[in-house]
């Protein structure tokens, strides 16, 4: 769960430099939006797999990857070779 901290971490990060940089005149404000986009999406793929953990605490870690996988794929916008 470190890994789940540090990339909330980092998204939140970004988030806040893009703030920064268009509060400067250096972006525009959809360097914003992506980053806010992403930050979502990690959030979205962290309450996934603590729903894994939850549902399936014995859960071996090749099957808890194929169960992440399977709900990761059910969030709107997460889907695996499409473009988001």
């Amino acid at each position: 769960m470190q890994l789940v901290s540090e990339a909330e971490i980092e998204t939140t990060n970004a988030v806040d430099k893009a703030k920064s940089l268009y509060k400067a005149g250096l972006s525009d404000y959809l360097s914003i939006l992506d980053a806010q986009r992403q930050q979502n999406r990690d959030k979205m793929q962290c309450l996934a797999l603590h729903l894994c953990l939850w549902a399936c605490p014995g859960l071996k870690l090749g099957r808890l990857a194929t169960s992440l996988l399977t709900v990761s794929a059910l969030i709107p916008g997460n889907h695996p070779g499409r473009p988001t």
